[in-house]
């Protein structure tokens, strides 16, 4: 009686359920029995088990579809027997509630069919419950191949996962892993496929690397730089150098691509910048060499280029870039005989006066016109003008100032320039005659719409790419540090606006206002004109080649590309080793396929030639 009693009261305790588990073919074939191999005391011993990592998923994922609890079982080893009374019997816990799980499959199944698992669950699992399940084995590999490889958010993979296992008014399972399970799940593995856990280290180890050592020719550790270019690289580069009539490159730099490096002390390194190179290579571009560098002075860009021109390569003879006084320095103690830009800049002034005595630069240095007119552009008073014609009127006088070839042109823009600029007064005096900046307004007006008005329209309101440059974006206005001699453009040009000055103040005033009068803008365009022969064509003539304008368009259309397609997928900025892994890998595949296509052209050639024979 009293044992009956006990029964009883024991089955009102526990709340019971039953349910069968049904595994496909395919899920049964992923967690079938396999022989695996023990050491024990006695030497081998041979168990039949399932899949390790694989089936506890399985059978925690058939629970919740037929139970709908959230409760977390934790498995002991399954047992299984060929001989036994049933096939395979497997027991686990909930970890929260302590509720009982036991599985039963009774016989063994036919090859290709489906198995059936008798289940019995007991206990309070009524319970509220809120621990989760450990996240492993199979799981564990496809949360982190969804996350890794098919670039899946780690919180948008939980909503997914919600999505596949629950219904409306279900309880959250314990299958599927919080937020920080798999963001912790997420930066193991990728951790794991780094070979150091410093990057600079894992870069040394790169470089040791026959994959990628190659390509690594410098590492510095403080301040940070690497160079990289591969062979593939110099030889394209040096076959496509004999072939065109003037080998020019772009050079510029872009921000945001790469971590800041932390130092052991817990302080962090400067800004690091990709620096590339680039130039033409059959209407497509290359990529010629490449550099990330903490430092951007011109003595790290210096020594990068050297470096590059000691693998045997010549040097371009026109050269490409904005206006980073560091970049233009590097350029022509890289790239000419001249040891400073100060010196650069005082032969071109002699050349283009004509003092035939000073040797012609061996290299072309050149500016960008698209990011000349932004800075332009970007002057206060310009900016700031409320009047629309009168900054139309200063930006396509000053492409014409671009476009010029000899000084005598450039002088009789600047002189009308100027007069306007210093002339309170327009239109006709009292007896009916112009004044000196009615007619400069129509002489200007006559050369925009004759020369430049097409060229210069597209650049009054320029959309730069989202570029972040090592400096600032007013180098026109921040160039005072550079030594300038007496007969520089600078001098030069203020000579020209004194005595514009004094020829206003001497002449006859207008009835009208100027509202083009704008004092200004007089010393802007006297700061503009230190680097007067590389942003305008003014030295074309004494070069004798080299295009009407200057355009650095395909570096910053190779920066777009790595940031917006190559690095898509990605988060940036990146670790240094990976980014520089990918960048690497990219541009063997990009040189692969512009090998390929100019042996295809040159084949064409050849086979043309036979048959014009």
């Amino acid at each position: 009686m009293d044992d009956s009693s006990e029964a009883s009261e024991s089955e009102e305790r526990y709340d019971e359920l039953k349910f069968s588990i049904t595994f496909s073919v395919e899920e049964w074939n992923t967690i079938k029995p396999q022989t695996k191999a023990y050491m024990e005391k006695r030497g081998l011993r041979y168990y039949d088990v399932l899949t390790p990592y694989v089936w506890s998923n399985v059978v925690q994922e058939h629970f919740f579809l037929h139970s709908k609890l959230p409760c977390a079982l934790s498995f002991k080893k399954a047992q299984v027997t060929l001989t036994g009374k049933v096939f395979i019997n497997i027991r686990g816990r909930c970890t929260d509630c302590h509720s009982l799980f036991e599985g039963v499959v009774e016989d063994v199944p036919a090859v290709d069919a489906r198995v059936v698992m008798h289940c019995t669950y007991y206990g309070h699992y009524k319970e509220k419950h809120r621990k989760r399940r450990r996240l492993m084995g199979s799981e564990l590999h496809r949360a982190v191949s969804s996350m890794i490889e098919m670039k899946v958010v780690p919180s948008v993979y939980r909503k997914n996962e919600a999505n596949r296992l629950m219904t409306e008014g279900d309880l959250i399972p314990a299958q599927v892993p919080n937020l920080n399970s798999l963001q912790k799940a997420k930066s193991r593995a990728i951790a794991a496929q780094r070979l150091h856990a410093d990057p600079v280290l894992a870069l040394c180890i790169m470089k040791e690397n026959g994959g990628y050592g190659s390509a690594i020719r410098n590492i510095g550790i403080n301040k940070f730089f690497v160079h990289f270019w591969s062979d593939l690289q110099l030889k394209v580069y040096k076959e496509s150098y004999s072939k065109v009539d003037t080998p020019t490159m772009c050079f510029d730099a872009t921000g945001g691509c790469v971590r800041k490096l932390k130092r052991q002390n817990n302080t962090y390194s400067g800004s690091i910048f990709l620096y590339d190179g680039v130039m033409k290579v059959n209407e497509q571009t290359f990529t010629v060499l490449s550099m990330l560098s903490e430092e951007h002075d011109n003595i790290s860009i210096r020594v990068w280029i050297q470096r590059w021109l000691r693998c045997g390569v010549q040097s371009p003879k026109v050269v490409i870039c904005d206006q980073s006084l560091a970049l233009m320095s590097a350029l022509v103690q890289s790239f000419t005989q001249f040891t400073s830009l100060e010196m650069y800049l005082d032969v071109c002034m002699k050349l283009t006066q004509g003092q035939n005595c000073t040797e012609i630069p061996f290299c072309y240095i050149r500016n960008d016109v698209n990011h000349f007119m932004h800075l332009v552009a970007q002057w206060p008073c310009i900016k700031n003008t409320k009047f629309i014609r009168t900054k139309q009127l200063y930006i396509r006088a000053i492409g014409l100032l671009v476009l010029c070839t000899n000084l005598t042109e450039a002088k009789t823009i600047l002189e009308a320039i100027f007069t306007i600029a210093f002339s309170e007064t327009d239109g006709l005096d009292e007896h009916g005659e112009r004044t000196l900046c009615a007619e400069s307004k129509i002489y200007l007006k006559n050369r925009i719409t004759a020369n430049v008005i097409d060229f210069v329209d597209p650049l009054i309101e320029i959309n730069q790419e989202e570029n972040i440059s090592p400096q600032n974006d007013d180098e026109l206005d921040n160039n005072e540090s550079m030594p300038i001699s007496n007969s520089s453009f600078k001098e030069w040009t203020k000579s020209i606006a004194n005595e514009c000055q004094l020829k206003v103040d001497l002449g006859i005033k207008g009835i009208e206002d100027n509202v083009q009068y704008e004092l200004e803008i007089v010393p802007h365009i006297i700061n503009a004109m230190k680097l007067f022969p590389c942003w305008s064509g003014i030295m074309r003539p004494l070069f004798g080649y080299g295009s009407e304008t200057a355009s650095s368009s395909r570096i910053e259309s190779n920066f777009n590309n790595l940031k917006h397609r190559v690095f898509h997928n990605d988060v940036l900025p990146l670790r240094v080793d990976t980014f520089l892994e990918k960048i690497i890998q990219y541009y063997r595949g990009d040189h692969l396929l512009l090998q390929g296509s100019t042996q295809n052209i040159d084949e064409r050639e050849k086979y043309d030639d036979i048959m014009n024979i």
